[in-house]
């Protein structure tokens, strides 16, 4: 019997849907980063105090990188479901 909690390979993870993923994640990594600053300067050329702001940008953007982190460890380490618990080796053999 198969462990359906068994890691993926670097096959798996090198294939073509393993690199779009790689590249988009690598993607939105950056816009993000870059957006910090430029929000910063916005709100700082509007005349607010960016302490505030910059404050506000760590800690939403570490709040969602950890809940895009779990998501995409849940995506690859758990095994696919159907609504009868069973994953998918379970239910063709």
């Amino acid at each position: 019997m198969d462990n359906p909690y068994t890691t993926p390979s670097l096959e798996t993870l090198l294939d073509t849907v393993g690199a779009v993923l790689i590249a988009e994640g690598a993607i939105v990594a950056n816009l993000c980063y870059f957006a910090g600053p430029i929000i910063e300067t916005y709100v700082r050329w509007l005349g607010y105090d960016r302490k505030w702001v910059r404050w506000f940008l760590f800690v939403g953007g570490t709040v969602l990188t950890g809940m895009l982190a779990i998501a995409t460890m849940a995506f690859m380490f758990l095994p696919d479901q159907d609504k009868t618990g069973m994953t998918h080796n379970q239910a063709v053999t």
